[in-house]
């Protein structure tokens, strides 16, 4: 366990990198009360490839409201001189539920860790029907 800074407060092993993006949106953001940040690999993908995630599916329409933002990153993990980026897409708006860091993976950020979890699960599942209806589109 660590404090929103980063510094270890329980346990044996050194924090990961990811504390300082996680601890900032903690801080900053009085309404997250869990955060889900996953490797997916479609997500990754459409990071690659497009600007945002667009909602293709009604259910990821009615739970998410609005396209996901894809947020480029430059570093394998988010450094304090890259947090403005973040910040900026959050107060744009605020009830924005996740963002995609470009080349990395999903923030999805929730009341709880279990609904951000899902909300990380939901747009794993509509980036994997967003990439493979693009390739289709190709044919």
């Amino acid at each position: 366990m660590t404090d929103f800074d980063g510094n270890l407060l329980e346990g044996l092993y050194k924090p990961t990198q990811e504390s300082t993006l996680h601890g900032n949106l903690y801080r900053r953001y009085q309404n997250i009360g869990g955060i889900v940040h996953t490797h997916s690999p479609y997500a990754i993908l459409v990071s690659l490839n497009f600007k945002e995630l667009e909602l293709v599916t009604m259910h990821a329409a009615l739970k998410l409201k609005k396209p996901v933002k894809i947020i480029d990153v430059t570093t394998q993990a988010v450094t304090t001189e890259e947090l403005p980026k973040i910040f900026a897409v959050m107060d744009q708006d605020p009830s924005t539920a996740a963002f995609i860091l470009q080349g990395h993976g999903i923030v999805a950020m929730a009341s709880n860790a279990v609904k951000a979890g899902q909300i990380a699960e939901l747009i794993e599942e509509t980036a994997q029907i967003f990439w493979n209806q693009k390739l289709f589109q190709k044919k």
